[in-house]
């Protein structure tokens, strides 16, 4: 019999989509520390999504401790990965 506890016919939030090509970027290096990471607005307009969707996104990845925010800089990448989520 087929286990379907693992198939979840929800979509993810875009939010974790942006959070998981971001992670991916900075996994594969794409992104080294020190990089800017795309403003909240540059987000938004690639993937067509409303601001407060980067944003959540953005939060999510200074939670994780992948990014953080440099006044006059922006959002950098730290040093340090951050762990899967």
């Amino acid at each position: 019999m087929r286990d379907e506890r693992h198939l979840d016919p929800r979509p993810r939030p875009l939010s974790t989509r942006v959070v998981d090509d971001i992670v991916e970027q900075i996994r594969d290096g794409r992104l080294q520390p020190g990089d800017r990471v795309p403003s909240t607005g540059e987000l938004a307009d690639h993937y067509g999504s409303a601001s407060v969707t980067a944003l959540r996104a953005m939060r999510e990845l200074q939670v994780r401790g992948a990014t953080y925010g440099m006044v006059g800089r922006g959002t950098l990448r730290t040093p340090r990965c951050c762990a899967p989520g």
